[in-house]
């Protein structure tokens, strides 16, 4: 198995036809348009359309992409097998809207909500846990879990 592509800020570098694909992104992170310089002008390689619940629009602009990249709406990548996009934690369901899982972390930061009113102001990617800070009185921390 050899490696396929190398994913930049800018898009990624296609091995197997030995070419650097640009993406043109949207204000969300949606991957809009792949395209790359074939030496005398730019060629369009893929057009994505999303509904604004993340599914993508099907029956017009047929470009075939990289089939091995599976990045699009906000960036994320596409699951093929089960037609969802991977947030890392949760799993997202873009034909209905609706997230797969409930979050592996829902049980243990209960108390920490966007309906409390408390902030998580940083976050762990690697180990998925969040570390909260509470601030009173001339910038003292209070705590840290």
């Amino acid at each position: 198995m050899a490696l396929k592509f190398i994913p930049t800020a800018e898009g990624y570098y296609n091995f197997e036809n030995n070419k650097y694909i640009y993406n043109y992104t949207d204000h969300l992170g949606n991957i809009r348009l792949s395209y790359f310089n074939n030496g005398s002008s730019l060629e369009v390689l893929e057009e994505n359309n999303y509904y604004p619940f993340g599914m993508k629009h099907e029956g017009y602009n047929v470009l075939v992409g990289n089939p091995a990249y599976k990045y699009g709406y906000n960036g994320k990548e596409l699951q093929t097998e089960s037609g969802m996009h991977d947030y890392g934690a949760r799993f997202y369901m873009a034909d209905i809207g609706r997230w797969g899982v409930i979050d592996a972390m829902s049980e243990k930061y209960r108390r920490w909500s966007p309906y409390t009113m408390q902030s998580i102001i940083l976050s762990d990617l690697l180990t998925r846990m969040a570390m909260i800070h509470c601030m009173v009185k001339k910038h003292k921390w209070l705590s840290h879990e």
